[in-house]
């Protein structure tokens, strides 16, 4: 019954990840479609109030050390675990004989795979195992706690996005547009302003 359960939990999780990365991508594709004119307007508005040299001045980049890099790219034991066992099943070396339909949902599906692995995202690992039929062995509650975790981090991330300017404006029309433009001209400005004084 408890195995059932966690069946069950888990079986809602993944549902809910592959909603939530749907609507992340439809955020991050209006994103992608608006970027040029909203810049462009932005950069428009920032000419005509004078403040145009704040957009064109040089910004050095902070740059990640050795361990910073190293550790902001692996993936836990767990998750390429997993990922090996996909691995087993789908890598790309192992498609030759399929038909080309297949052959390529396979190939993105190896694809999917290798970025979850990047990203530590077992849920989305468990998932494409999970449909797969590959044996992952018990959900424990640790399991489940992180995909919780990872659920929870996804709905932050499209609620920052939706609240973003951009978005914001995407999502507006008319003279709202131009407000919210003009909003995120004085808090660029406030905030460049704020960066130049502390140096």
């Amino acid at each position: 019954m408890e195995d059932e359960i966690k069946l069950m939990k888990f079986n809602k999780l993944a549902s809910e990840l592959k909603y939530l990365e749907d609507e992340l991508g439809f955020i991050n594709k209006v994103l992608e479609k608006v970027s040029l004119e909203f810049n462009s307007n932005f950069h428009s508005h920032m000419k005509e109030i004078g403040k145009y040299e704040l957009l064109t001045a040089k910004k050095s980049e902070p740059k990640l050390n050795r361990a910073q890099r190293r550790s902001s790219k692996k993936a836990s034991k767990a998750s390429q675990e997993i990922f090996k066992k996909i691995a087993k099943e789908i890598h790309p070396d192992k498609n030759i004989g399929l038909e080309e339909s297949r052959k390529k949902e396979v190939d993105n599906m190896f694809l999917e795979a290798s970025e979850a692995k990047e990203q530590d995202n077992m849920l989305k690992l468990f998932s494409i195992a999970k449909e797969l039929k590959i044996e992952i062995g018990e959900l424990s509650p640790e399991h489940l706690s992180i995909f919780e975790k990872q659920i929870s981090e996804m709905r932050t991330k499209i609620e920052m996005s939706q609240k973003s300017w951009m978005y914001m404006w995407a999502s507006s029309e008319g003279a709202m547009k131009e407000e919210i433009i003009k909003g995120y001209a004085r808090y660029y400005i406030d905030k460049e302003t704020k960066i130049n004084s502390e140096e």
